[in-house]
């Protein structure tokens, strides 16, 4: 699954920074909201107030004014960390949705979300990152997020398991449910 759809998703998002904002956007849409639902607002470009609420607004307003300089930035990371923090800048993206954009993007980090939190029996607050957080506390636990990710079998394992246990959840094929994501690629 992570096979076949991630590498769609880097080759079109990763094009330029138009398409790596759709990504980015996609991800603040499926923030407390079914895939199916953030798949189809982005499949057909409309984003309902269903899918873009309260501080996702704030996130689609920043990706918009900043879509150029995020780009530059998550094309010139250096490590995880630092690719991690850059989608962090956007308001409304907590780390899991910051490791869900890397996942996307780049096939790295992984997406430790309400699903994967509640089957790995992890705490959510956890890995929480204020913007009051001095650099040194927001360095320890994006580390400390990217390193949890790794112990439970990296970014494809996750996305793979994911897709398999949302599926059996709602009596679908994994396949399809990884399919979803590719919804924005043009």
């Amino acid at each position: 699954m992570f096979a076949d759809h991630q590498p769609r998703i880097s080759q079109w998002g990763r094009a330029n920074p138009h398409n790596f904002t759709k990504v980015c956007e996609f991800v603040l849409s499926t923030i407390r909201v079914h895939l199916r639902d953030a798949a189809e607002a982005a499949r057909t470009g409309e984003y309902p107030s269903a899918v873009f609420f309260g501080s996702k607004l704030n996130g689609l307003s920043y990706l918009t004014q900043h879509a150029d300089s995020l780009y530059q930035d998550a094309e010139e990371a250096h490590d995880d960390a630092a690719l991690m923090a850059v989608f962090l800048r956007i308001p409304g993206i907590q780390a899991a949705k910051a490791g869900f954009c890397c996942q996307l993007l780049y096939g790295r980090v992984g997406c430790l979300d309400t699903h994967n939190v509640v089957r790995f029996g992890l705490s959510p607050r956890s890995f929480r990152i204020e913007p009051n957080y001095s650099a040194r506390t927001r360095w320890h636990r994006i580390q400390s997020y990217i390193d949890t990710c790794a112990a439970l079998g990296g970014c494809e394992r996750l996305w793979n398991g994911w897709c398999e246990y949302v599926a059996e959840r709602e009596g679908d094929k994994p396949d399809h449910i990884s399919n979803l994501h590719t919804s924005m690629v043009a």
